[in-house]
């Protein structure tokens, strides 16, 4: 008389629940490119609407660069002299008080679409 030890491992219904956690991973992703870029298109209207003004040079220069998930936003007018002044106006200088016109921006649209990925990844979690 011979026992077996026979242990049936079925992992169909694993597999397929696998499948859907993956699917709505890759989902949440696109929302949060989608969220994202929309955050940095926000972050240079504001930046834009926040800078102080004297030839609009500087305004205009303000732009994004690269693509989800690395953006760049760069502020780079020059004067005269092919100094790159974004930085004085952002921080200040020897001579120059801060006017502040990126960085609250940034603050600021971080604080809402933490929000807003917070709740599109609800969404897609519940399959929404």
């Amino acid at each position: 008389m011979s026992i077996e030890l026979k242990v049936n491992v079925n992992l169909g219904d694993s597999l397929a629940k696998l499948d859907e956690i993956l699917r709505r991973v890759e989902d949440f992703t696109s929302v949060v490119e989608f969220d994202a870029d929309e955050m940095v298109n926000d972050i240079i209207i504001g930046a834009k609407g926040a800078v102080p003004v004297d030839t609009g040079m500087l305004r205009e220069s303000i732009r994004a660069e690269g693509s989800f998930p690395n953006y760049v936003i760069i502020a780079d007018a020059e004067d005269k002299y092919g100094t790159q002044y974004g930085p004085f106006v952002e921080y200040g200088g020897s001579k120059q008080e801060a006017q502040p016109f990126l960085w609250p921006v940034i603050y600021e649209a971080v604080r809402v679409y933490k929000g807003i990925i917070l709740r599109d990844f609800r969404k897609v979690m519940k399959g929404v």
